[in-house]
């Protein structure tokens, strides 16, 4: 997870890649289902769930059809799930989910038509910017079902994710990989999340530039943890013309040196369960995930690590369902490597100034050992 670049052997022959992708799906496999205690509340990206109440309206959208999933990380028939972990999972499944895949055009003269072993952190950024315009198109109370066809918009979104190397597919592993280039990051290469935050932020900012492929959306990255008001007015202004666009807020942290600090687990569960964050980039040591909530001790994250191979969302006989998520994953705070990065995303000017107003309201409760600061 260090933001070291390291360069993974080019195994990309046809029989050493088959080989490679049974191996790795051997390995991360999920053998067991995910279970949440109903003692104590989770919570999902500002989203409350408890008991048989959900303490927010975003519920109110959520369908049954969820129940497959439910069903999946219960343990128990779908029907007898209580209401709130249908709610809780419909809500997961809903958010976009991307992994390893094999078999998409050759990225560049790399040879690599597989992301296995290496591009896992790259698929944690997609995630992130893909439920971020999620959020940005649908809103945050959005739900889809796990056996319903998606929408128009929904597909349009997906498309700019495809592994291709077509402009089209502008957040394609392809085109982030030409923005990372600009840190040295070439196919194969691991890397951390600040190179991922500088990626997104040039990769969502170019297009900006040029025909849109959704509304004006901007992204800021905050440079040694000082988030300033006045570089984000001019980021704005600067690509849009604009006094007021969305946008996409990235903060990469360093939670201690070599282990992670757990002093700052109060303060990041915070900023999990508040209104504005959008998702975590973080993992374990050579093992990135994207966080989406906790509960009690325990992140929930989405694991990119099992490789499918690569198809193309427009087409209708794509499995749409594997671009989202069944089975999230626990991990204990105390593990996870130091180097994450945190996204907050604000849809409106008064979005913008409550979340300005949220972190002084942390600077203030941890003034000796604030995430990050605000000027």
């Amino acid at each position: 997870m260090s933001d070291t670049v390291r360069v993974a052997p080019n195994r990309n022959r046809p029989l050493a890649q088959r080989l490679r992708v049974l191996w790795n799906n051997a390995v991360n496999t999920q053998y067991f289902a995910t279970r949440f205690s109903d003692r104590s509340p989770v919570w999902l990206l500002g989203v409350e769930y408890h008991g048989a109440k959900v303490a927010s309206a975003a519920a109110a959208g959520a369908h049954d059809g969820a129940a497959s999933s439910a069903q999946d990380i219960a343990g128990h028939p779908a029907q007898k799930a209580p209401p709130d972990l249908r709610d809780l999972m419909c809500d997961i499944f809903t958010r976009f989910f991307f992994t390893y895949r094999e078999g998409f055009p050759q990225i560049g003269e790399s040879g690599y038509t597989s992301d296995v072993g290496w591009g896992c952190m790259i698929r944690v950024g997609q995630m992130l910017l893909a439920n971020t315009l999620l959020t940005h198109v649908f809103g945050r109370e959005f739900r889809i079902r796990a056996e319903e066809a998606p929408g128009t918009k929904h597909r349009k979104i997906l498309k700019l994710f495809n592994d291709d190397d077509s402009r089209e597919c502008k957040f394609s592993v392809h085109q982030l990989l030409r923005h990372a280039a600009v840190d040295g990051v070439k196919p194969g290469c691991w890397y951390g999340p600040t190179i991922v935050c500088r990626t997104l932020c040039r990769a969502i900012n170019e297009q900006i530039r040029h025909p849109k492929c959704y509304d004006d959306l901007v992204a800021y990255i905050a440079p040694d943890c000082l988030i300033s008001k006045e570089d984000i007015d001019y980021t704005m202004k600067s690509l849009t013309g604009k006094d007021w666009c969305p946008i996409l807020v990235l903060v990469p942290l360093r939670l201690g040196t070599v282990k992670f600090n757990t002093t700052y687990i109060p303060s990041l569960q915070r900023v999990i369960a508040s209104r504005f964050c959008i998702g975590v980039i973080g993992g374990k040591p050579k093992h990135s995930l994207f966080f989406i909530g906790y509960q009690d001790s325990d992140l929930i994250g989405l694991d990119p690590h099992a490789c499918r191979s690569s198809d193309n969302s427009d087409d209708p006989k794509a499995d749409i369902g594997a671009y989202h998520c069944k089975s999230p994953r626990k991990i204990q705070f105390s593990t996870i490597d130091p180097s994450i990065a945190l996204g907050f995303f604000c849809q409106s000017r008064a979005e913008l100034e409550a979340f300005y107003a949220f972190t002084v309201t942390e600077e203030s409760n941890n003034p000796r050992q604030p995430l990050y600061s605000i000027v």
